[in-house]
């Protein structure tokens, strides 16, 4: 009789144990070859995600996961990427949740080794005077020349490059430009036109203007000077490479190769230079050499914590299905935060995304991934992209989009060009 008895309760707490979801458990205190208990956590959201295809083998996964993720600091230094294999079912759902909303941050930036501007740097001359003894400078991990800053509305191919953005005491830094908040304006193109209309005169390929300045001298030397101009209409811009400030000859060149070319009715275009070495004259403000791969920022304060965009995106995920990401804060990408491309009944709920150089979010393809009650600040080019067309948009709930960095003039906060995805 008793050996009856301890079987039946044997095989009721088997049924049971099979019933419960399985809960993981990750702190920035943790270690990823602990085995997820409350006790002994892991540590990285990329370790959680190996941990569940670990348990998903075993058969420790039918009836879904919680991964809960206590207050702290994740770093990530490369993309977490989730596929199919990551997926859940509709009756066993993969959530991935902070503990408390908020305080579980996900950042995508790099710890670099800062020193005081020296006598001796390569660019000591370019900096302003009056800088030189705020400015400090890093080298920037892995080897190359950076990507540069190209983007715009009026570049055919649509090629956006994100070399890095910089932040201090959860704010975005300036990229050093002139002027600092007005316009230039060119005084007239050089080159035949390849196009000629009405609406904006004509247009050369040949990127060359006439431009006086006395800092054309400066120009002159800086390693690696952008441009961004309003070049065919005051409603499209583009970020362009400046290939030659000429102080004797009173003009400047730049690239055009991805742009439909400069040009405009009357010679009329404005524009800014940036990413002048020359031009960080105050506090807040930092340029990079992407050949030698040296940064240089004026930091806000003297104690502030400088971070610099490492990772590309945070997390991309293809293919994957019935996941919920709630409560996080995911901040400081090269690129957009979030990705998720042919997902379907993937949720977004209660996050911050912030402090991104591309989008917050963004879907590609898919049916049916729900953005609801997220807060998008101090992004790059938009909030969430693309969403909310088709058979079930709905209206937002007030959650904020703050700080949208005005590149490029033509792309919006929340793109409305997908199908069959949500915002909410």
């Amino acid at each position: 009789m008793r050996l009856h008895w301890l079987f039946a309760v044997a095989f009721a707490s088997a049924v049971v144990g099979c019933s419960h979801r399985l809960e993981v458990h990750v702190s920035p205190s943790g270690d990823d070859g602990a085995n997820g208990t409350a006790a002994h956590p892991l540590r990285t959201l990329r370790g959680a995600r190996d941990f569940l295809r670990t348990c998903r083998a075993s058969g420790r996964l039918d009836r879904g996961a919680d991964v809960w993720f206590a207050d702290g600091v994740y770093p990530i230094s490369e993309t977490v990427e989730f596929s199919d294999l990551d997926s859940g079912t509709s009756g066993a759902l993969i959530s991935y949740r902070a503990v408390n909303k908020g305080a579980a941050v996900f950042v995508g930036s790099a710890e670099l080794a800062w020193s005081p501007l020296s006598s001796g740097d390569l660019h000591y001359g370019l900096i302003p005077e009056k800088a030189r003894r705020h400015v400090v400078t890093a080298a920037l991990p892995g080897t190359g020349h950076l990507s540069g800053f190209l983007g715009g509305a009026i570049d055919p191919k649509h090629e956006t490059e994100h070399p890095l953005s910089v932040f201090a005491d959860g704010c975005r830094l300036k990229l050093s430009r002139y002027p600092k908040e007005s316009l230039l304006r060119v005084e007239k193109f050089h080159g035949e036109p390849v196009y000629e209309g009405r609406c904006v005169g004509w247009i050369t390929k040949k990127g060359v203007f006439d431009f006086d300045s006395p800092r054309l001298k400066d120009w002159s030397r800086e390693p690696d000077l952008w441009a961004h101009g309003y070049w065919v209409f005051l409603w499209r811009d583009m970020a362009s490479r400046v290939l030659k400030a000429d102080p004797v000859g009173k003009t400047m060149s730049i690239a055009t190769d991805n742009s439909l070319g400069i040009g405009f009715k009357d010679h009329d275009a404005q524009f800014y230079v940036f990413n002048a070495l020359s031009e960080i004259d105050s506090p807040g403000t930092w340029a990079v050499d992407r050949i030698t791969r040296r940064l240089y920022v004026w930091p806000p304060a003297e104690d502030s914590k400088i971070q610099v965009a490492e990772s590309e995106h945070l997390v991309v995920a293809n293919g994957l299905q019935d996941v919920i990401f709630s409560g996080f804060v995911a901040e400081c990408s090269r690129d957009t935060a979030l990705t998720f491309k042919n997902c379907r009944r993937v949720k977004m709920t209660a996050l911050t995304v912030r402090h991104t150089s591309g989008w917050g979010i963004q879907i590609e393809g898919g049916e049916d991934c729900r953005v609801e009650g997220c807060d998008l600040d101090d992004l790059g080019e938009g909030g969430v992209a693309p969403l909310c067309a088709g058979d079930t948009r709905r209206a937002a709930p007030g959650r904020a989009l703050h700080g949208l960095r005005p590149l490029p003039a033509a792309l919006p906060s929340v793109d409305r060009r997908a199908r069959r995805n949500r915002r909410g």
